[in-house]
């Protein structure tokens, strides 16, 4: 040990380690409270005078944790789901527009690459618009 320094052991006698774990037991005081009020040095020290002299009842504080009822939950998700299906038909309606309306316009700008490209997007959005058409509804 090095010199100038002190190490200190404290001894707690028994009626204060009863006092206590009677305290912490009748829920009268928490341990940090018991900690803090009979100058323990560590909760733990008290953990173990609750093992030791105690009924084997820690008192614990119960938090719950309620989830929402899974029909409202449901409900909520067909909610989102209609505002998506109104959202996808506007844009198919808007993209159909587009292609009527300036389709030959768009094809005749772009490249043979970047036409193939067009094409190949537009028969997948189809298709994709005719698997959610029928799954859907």
């Amino acid at each position: 040990m090095k010199r100038g320094r002190v190490k200190i052991i404290r001894r707690y006698s028994e009626a204060l380690k009863r006092e206590v774990v009677e305290g912490v037991e009748g829920c009268r005081l928490t341990i940090r409270e018991a900690q803090e009020f009979y100058d323990i040095a560590c909760g733990r020290t008290i953990f173990r005078w609750v093992r030791r002299y105690g009924k084997d009842v820690i008192p614990t504080r119960v938090v719950r944790v309620i989830m929402k009822d899974e029909a409202q939950r449901i409900a909520e998700l067909e909610k989102i789901a209609s505002s998506l299906q109104v959202e996808n038909a506007v844009m198919r309606a808007q993209y159909e527009i587009a292609l009527e309306q300036r389709g030959e316009e768009i094809k005749k700008k772009l490249s043979t690459k970047q036409l193939r490209e067009f094409e190949a997007r537009h028969k997948l959005l189809q298709s994709l618009w005719s698997r959610s058409a029928v799954t859907l509804k």
